[in-house]
């Protein structure tokens, strides 16, 4: 599909939702973002911001109705650090996520593309396919994501709606929420604090943020139906990673490996197949991790400073 047109694009403010905002814009998409604030940030890209509470199923279809968009990408979800793993919250972004898509589609919209989750999947592959890989979570925001990918397919099919999946797994780079790995030990390093890690054993699969961004924006416009992997298809030793980081932010000597237990349902290997992403959608990343990581750590060290007082700024 081809724009441009109007889309609603929900979690616009979010770590993933700057970039795609901006990403959506370039393509000439007219991006009208939703917000819970009454203030909402300047995110460039956004051309109009809606003021709506999204786990109410009524302001859903009411948002639809005044904003009439052409194309929808839904992102938006519980995101509170520590907690959105088995937050209850998730069965209520379920529910929104499945009003919004029958109210797109009840309203006329004609393309829908829902952020998802790697942690949808089973473990255990050496890389997870879309095809292939059994859907099997194992935590409830994993179940939810699940959930609202066959609930949404099943309302895109009864109003006509083409429905991609974009099955996210580990975007990276300046402006990570708190609890990510790499912002985590950028930040700590940055403010002279040593940095406890788990073992390190697991491997990951990272993208930059930007590129993910990318990546939605060109599933949006191809018109690839059903659940596309959104990754980079290399895995990362998270030791490795830690390593790079701490070589970046000059704190090679403050990293405890193995200090940290292992969360719960912390799978060894979570690594993409991109095969859809990279043969029917034809995207292809322009970030390095070398790079990516390099851009991250700079903009930790510049956002710590800026957060230093002029006498702590001034000190040798």
């Amino acid at each position: 599909m081809s724009g441009p047109g109007t889309l609603l694009l929900t979690g616009a403010t979010g770590f993933v939702g700057r970039p795609l905002a901006a990403a959506l814009a370039a393509r000439g998409w007219r991006v009208v973002g939703t917000t819970s604030r009454a203030d909402p940030p300047a995110v460039a890209g956004v051309a109009a911001w809606e003021l709506v509470d999204l786990t109410d199923a009524a302001a859903s279809r009411a948002l639809v109705a005044r904003t009439r968009p052409d194309a929808l990408v839904h992102g938006a979800w519980t995101t509170t650090p520590g907690r959105f793993w088995s937050d209850p919250a998730n069965l209520r972004w379920l529910e929104a996520g499945v009003a919004l898509v029958d109210a797109f589609g009840a309203a006329g919209g004609r393309r829908a593309v829902g952020l998802g989750t790697c942690a949808e999947y089973a473990t255990g592959d050496p890389s997870l396919d879309e095809a292939t890989t059994l859907l099997r979570p194992a935590t409830p925001y994993g179940a939810a994501k699940a959930a609202l990918f066959h609930a949404g397919t099943a309302a895109a099919l009864a109003h006509g709606v083409s429905f991609a999946w974009a099955r996210l797994f580990t975007p990276y780079g300046p402006g990570e929420p708190p609890g990510k790995l790499i912002g985590s030990v950028a930040r700590a390093l940055a403010a002279g604090e040593r940095v406890a890690t788990t073992e390190g054993t697991q491997d990951r699969d990272f993208l930059y943020v930007d590129d993910v961004a990318e990546a939605v924006a060109a599933l949006l416009e191809s018109g690839v139906e059903g659940p596309v992997n959104v990754g980079s298809g290399e895995a990362v030793r998270l030791r490795d990673l830690i390593a790079r980081v701490a070589a970046l932010a000059g704190g090679a000597d403050s990293i405890d490996l193995g200090a940290r237990p292992r969360p719960p349902h912390d799978p060894d290997r979570l690594v993409a197949s991109i095969a859809r992403l990279s043969e029917e959608v034809g995207f292809r990343p322009a970030v390095s991790l070398d790079e990516g990581l390099a851009r991250t750590v700079v903009a930790i060290r510049d956002e710590t400073r800026r957060a230093r007082t002029p006498n702590e700024e001034a000190r040798p």
